[in-house]
């Protein structure tokens, strides 16, 4: 091939192995360019002046004191201000000096001789105005009638008084005075004359307090909360005139300038710093997770989470930002695929939303903080139980980040602090039941599977294991030891470990179709003796397709099928093999027909799976004198040297210094097993033996 040729075809294989990530990191690219350039940090100008239509609505970006909303509450205040009323106590002394002076006089009149000349005497020295007919009555009462009826009338006054007694009220004032007289102990004409005697000097002794009046109104006036336009809240929407009191708003929160700034730097500047920053990001990615990149379904799955949340943000970019629910993508990109790429997206995403918020401060601690710590804590959702603790735990940690900033920059109480605490609380709320929600959208749409959805599989109440236990307990309890070293192993070579326990429960489910043909099963006579070494071997080979079968009956997750296919890889049925060479020497044995149909293991935890099977059923099946430290650590080494020179490993990804920490990694659980166990003298081995033990490993 020419020199030239040879780049054209390396070319062409880039193209076909990293075009469709190339087509991915382009789109989210000019994505979030368009998104940035659209967000608050570009802003359209278009004239704004008293009386002119608004082309288009405008929402504050921030708080901000509407002062002629504020003045006009202070003039409602004002108008509306009762007047206060003080007692003016000289009114109470000169209404009951009148009373004594009138009966003074009266008393005087004694010594004066005629009606004409009593009469005058009294008019002149009391205001009181008496009839001719009260006149005689009055002149005509004893000394004893005189004091009782002043009494009274004083006693009437001051009660009067005392209650007090305003201008527009004093009509009632004077039917009270009546009432009284009614109720005391007087003859219906002294009633009537004591009546007369208050009720014509009675007047107002309730008047307004001019001074105190106008320090309740100042003192309200200093009360009033200014009128305050909040983060998000619409000032004005499209096609609506500028009034006054709008002018003032936005010039206010400087939407009015008087140069025409020069958007083409800002756009300039958005562009290198997207650049920059999802640059680093996949170098990361690339370093750190490149597996994430080789996989079409993984790349999808953070394009499409990671454009859903940067539209999200564009979308709330008029709202106040406490309400973003941007830690969705960290807490889902931590439970679908892994926690440090969910730290990472995140710290991605909160630069760019920083960038559509006008480079906001507040905003870039909130969620970068806000993130990090959703995506460590979101982790504990594996068990559904948890859910809505892990919630309350990330609405606290918000609620704790926004009382950090607002007490850092609001440096007081007020309202905006109390709205900033509920829409904490709100995001937190939202990004958890989202997260949660619509992880089986993910599951389904990627082919994803999470931790939760593992974690039930492991429920013994699940249909199939139920039926395993049930059905066949011997097999049951395999799956247990099987998923008790597997685990164990992946934990150790960085596998995914609860994947790999799930896997080996379900291994075997292939066997329920013909449980009594497995010896694990089996609880007297074995019903292969009774058959053809063949159609024994095709029973064996089929639990492998049988369990394929159910996975898709009961709708297990791919991966787990991808296991149960994979355990077996394209081994051989060596015993029955064996069998049918011995019982026919002369007849050639077609290995093929005793080999299981495969793919061999395409992943670690397959493999893993493949070789805790494989040990834990060759170790059972050994004597109990074998069944010791050094012993099982031999035959561990032979079954995983003898799987490895089989090619059933190749494909798995896993390393010679894996296949070491796996082998310890299994001594170690059974180690635990059989710790009690005394240790024999080793007995020959026989090859017959070891080959019959083959039965027990499939």
């Amino acid at each position: 091939m020419k020199k030239g040729e040879k780049k054209v075809a390396n070319i062409r294989e880039n193209l076909n192995k990293y075009g469709f990530l190339w087509l991915l990191i382009i789109t989210a690219f000019l994505f979030t360019f368009l998104i940035a350039i659209t967000g608050q940090h570009i802003q359209d100008n278009h004239k704004i002046e008293v009386g002119a239509i608004s082309t288009k609505q405008i929402l504050a970006p921030r708080e901000v004191e509407n002062t002629i909303a504020t003045e006009r509450k202070k003039e409602q205040i004002k108008k509306n201000i009762e007047p206060l009323f003080k007692k003016d106590s000289q009114v109470d002394e000169r209404v009951l000096s009148d009373i004594k002076r009138f009966f003074e006089a009266l008393q005087q009149t004694q010594v004066l001789e005629g009606e004409e000349q009593s009469f005058a005497f009294i008019k002149k020295r009391s205001p009181i105005f008496l009839t001719e007919e009260q006149f005689r009555l009055a002149l005509g009462l004893s000394y004893i009638q005189r004091g009782t009826l002043e009494k009274t009338c004083i006693e009437i006054a001051e009660n009067i008084l005392d209650a007090g007694i305003k201008e527009e009220a004093i009509t009632k004032n004077i039917l009270d005075v009546k009432d009284e007289f009614a109720q005391s102990d007087l003859s219906l004409e002294l009633q009537m004359l004591g009546y007369h005697v208050v009720s014509s000097v009675l007047r107002p002794n309730i008047i307004k307090d001019e001074q105190a009046t106008y320090e309740e109104m100042m003192k309200r006036l200093s009360t009033v909360e200014p009128v305050k336009i909040l983060p998000g809240q619409k000032i004005i929407g499209e096609g609506e005139v500028i009034t006054e009191e709008i002018y003032e708003i936005l010039k206010s929160l400087h939407f009015i300038k008087q140069e025409q700034q020069n958007q083409y730097i800002p756009i300039i500047g958005i562009a290198l710093l997207i650049l920059l920053t999802q640059g680093s990001y996949i170098y990361y990615v690339f370093y750190f997770h490149p597996y994430v990149f080789e996989d079409k379904k993984e790349s999808l799955l953070l394009f499409f989470i990671y454009i859903s949340v940067i539209l999200v943000i564009r979308l709330m970019s008029n709202l106040p930002f406490y309400l973003i629910p941007i830690s969705i993508a960290a807490m889902l990109i931590s439970i679908l695929m892994n926690t440090q790429l969910g730290i990472a997206t995140n710290v991605m995403i909160t630069i760019v939303g920083t960038m559509i918020y006008k480079g906001n401060i507040n905003f870039f601690v909130f969620f970068l903080i806000g993130g990090l710590v959703s995506a460590l804590l979101v982790k504990e959702t594996m068990r559904r139980n948890k859910v809505l603790r892990v919630g309350c735990l990330i609405i606290l940690m918000n609620t704790f980040i926004i009382l950090g900033l607002d007490m850092l920059l609001l440096k007081g109480y007020s309202q905006e602090f109390l709205y900033h605490m509920l829409y904490g609380v709100l995001n937190g709320g939202i990004s958890i039941i989202v997260t949660i929600g619509s992880l089986p959208f993910w599951e389904a749409a990627f082919d994803v599977i999470t931790p939760i959805k593992l974690l039930d599989l492991t429920n013994p109440d699940q249909p199939l294991l139920r039926r395993l236990s049930l059905e066949t307990p011997g097999t049951y309890h395999h799956s247990l030891l099987v998923a008790n070293l597997a685990e164990a192993a992946a934990l150790n070579v960085g596998a995914n470990s609860l994947l790999t326990k799930v896997g080996a429960y379900y291994h075997d489910i292939g066997k329920l179709k013909y449980p009594s043909y497995f010896k694990e099963n089996q609880m007297g006579e074995n019903p292969h003796d009774l058959l053809e070494p063949d159609l024994s071997a095709q029973i064996i080979l089929q639990h492998v397709s049988n369990g394929v079968q159910l996975s898709k009956t009961y709708k297990l997750p791919k991966v787990i099928k991808d296991i149960i296919q994979q355990h077996q890889g394209t081994t051989v049925v060596k015993y029955f093999y064996y069998q049918a060479m011995k019982r026919n020497p002369d007849v050639p044995i077609v290995e093929d027909q005793y080999r299981y149909k495969g793919p061999i293991p395409q992943t670690k935890e397959a493999a893993i799976v493949m070789l805790a099977d494989t040990v834990e059923a060759a170790v059972r099946a050994q004597p109990l004198e074998k069944q010791n430290e050094a012993d099982i650590s031999k035959l561990i080494q032979t079954l995983i040297q003898e799987k490895l020179e089989d090619g059933q490993l190749k494909d798995s990804n896993l390393k010679i210094k894996d296949l070491e920490i796996i082998k310890d990694s299994f001594m170690t659980v059974f180690n635990g097993m059989y710790h009690q166990r005394i240790e024999y003298p080793k007995i020959k081995e026989e090859k017959e033996e070891n080959t019959h033990d083959d039965l027990d490993r499939e």
